[in-house]
């Protein structure tokens, strides 16, 4: 499904990265971390596309893709959010 070269590394979160989650109809890869940011990867380019807030106030633990321009996420705030990322 993604190929990423190994000791390439995706570089941005300024906290720690909790969750992956890959769309696939594309195979673009979302990222959640402590600094309560979610950020889309391009996998075969090797760099990050966009970068939205999430409105959490306290790390991200969980990420999943809804549809083609939607995120849902989970965080030690107790909140599930939406993320439009169009």
């Amino acid at each position: 499904l993604l190929r990423l070269e190994p000791g390439k590394a995706l570089r941005g979160h300024s906290g720690c990265v909790n969750r992956l989650a890959v769309r696939n109809s594309d195979g673009l890869l979302a990222s959640v971390s402590d600094d309560t940011s979610i950020r889309i990867w391009d996998v075969h380019r090797g760099m990050c596309t966009r970068v939205a807030t999430t409105g959490h106030t306290a790390n991200v633990f969980a990420v999943g893709w809804i549809d083609e321009d939607g995120i849902a996420t989970a965080g030690w705030d107790g909140q599930v959010r939406l993320t439009s990322i169009g």
